[in-house]
């Protein structure tokens, strides 16, 4: 209770369907706080949000015209359309030091949520340039521990796809940024797979800004605005072929009896599925460390991340291909020794994942002791 003795109102605001889960993780620990009064309001509204959402849930334009003590997000960007309130920022993924869009929140939050030490720390050290005064916190990631705890088992999976679990199953997963699997290799990777495998299951998803065929980039602190300007004009004068790329995938799952592109939605019901991963350098490589299953993941010659111990850490979990002519030899490694990279997995988990299971409560804590 505040010192009134009101109840202090918070406000959930997912701007979009992959923050639902960290949302209603944070949520559903608030259940038993008298001093909290939790709701929820999203941006887009496809689909029904989790049960504990949907029952606390009002329109935008309601909360828009509300008072709230606290407004707990996981986006905050430069044309973010958030509540007024104390502004809290929750991680809805794990990746962090290979872009910059983290820093480029910092000053449009109040209270900044990392997933780890190392995040916090990465972000103190970049705070200059983004001016802001942010306090930072460790709370974890508590979309995770709501996946974990609602995943299911391999054969379940499989045999609800209509493939055979005796068959080795590989999971492709994108980053939706031009680094990413699917906008630099395109179809051609899962082609590569099933031909390097051609006895195994392939599973292809990817990052939910691909499917929403996003125009736009990730955010650069560094970026003044006559470069952001550039950009921009190229995007709009050269976009990304999302016909094309979406065109190819379903022709193969057209063609492949084996094959299956499945929504972002189900990104960790396939990981779940997974004998080994196809990745790249997004947060879905970092979930899939505590399946303490193989890695083979893509990495862009000549690509220069922010952070370069992360990167290291990322390369140390992963059998590595630079070019779809690697991909298949790195299959192979990855199956024939899953041992092999055991330790570089787990510490890119303990380097990028603090809390495990118990995130949601933490951030309870944290905010109700700041709000």
């Amino acid at each position: 209770m505040t010192a009134g003795g009101r109840r202090k109102r918070w406000l959930f605001f997912a701007h979009n369907r992959l923050s639902e889960p960290a949302l209603a993780e944070v949520l559903e620990a608030c259940s038993g706080r008298e001093e909290v009064e939790p709701w929820f309001t999203r941006e887009e509204a496809a689909g029904d949000p989790p049960h504990s959402l949907a029952a606390r849930e009002i329109s935008l334009a309601e909360a828009s015209g509300g008072r709230w003590d606290a407004v707990l997000a996981t986006d905050n960007q430069r044309d973010e359309h958030v509540p007024a309130g104390y502004r809290v920022r929750i991680p809805h993924g794990a990746a962090y030091g290979l872009h910059g869009y983290g820093i480029v929140s910092l000053p449009l939050s109040d209270l900044f949520v990392a997933v780890s030490e190392a995040h916090r720390a990465f972000l103190e050290r970049h705070r200059p340039l983004a001016r802001a005064s942010t306090e930072i916190v460790v709370g974890g990631h508590p979309r995770l521990d709501r996946l974990w705890r609602a995943r299911r088992r391999r054969e379940e999976v499989l045999d609800g796809l209509g493939l055979d679990p005796g068959r080795p199953t590989v999971v492709i997963t994108s980053h939706w940024t031009p680094d990413g699997n699917l906008r630099r290799l395109g179809a051609a990777l899962p082609r590569a797979v099933l031909a390097a495998l051609p006895e195994a299951n392939v599973l292809q998803t990817g990052h939910p800004n691909l499917w929403k065929r996003v125009k736009y980039d990730i955010g650069d602190p560094k970026a003044g605005l006559g470069t952001r300007l550039v950009r921009r004009l190229r995007r709009e004068l050269f976009p990304f072929d999302y016909d094309a790329l979406f065109g190819g995938l379903g022709e193969l799952a057209g063609k492949h009896e084996r094959f299956r592109l499945l929504e972002p939605e189900r990104t960790f019901e396939a990981l779940a599925a997974a004998d080994v991963l196809v990745s790249d350098l997004s947060s879905v490589t970092v979930e899939f460390t505590l399946f303490d299953r193989p890695i083979v993941l893509f990495e862009r010659p000549g690509f220069h991340p922010w952070d370069p111990a992360l990167a290291a850490a990322y390369r140390g979990a992963s059998h590595l291909f630079h070019g779809l002519e690697g991909v298949g030899p790195a299959l192979e490694e990855g199956l024939g020794a899953p041992e092999a990279r055991r330790a570089g997995r787990a510490a890119l988990r303990d380097l990028c994942l603090a809390h495990l299971g118990h995130s949601g409560e933490r951030i309870v804590s944290l905010v109700l002791e700041r709000s």
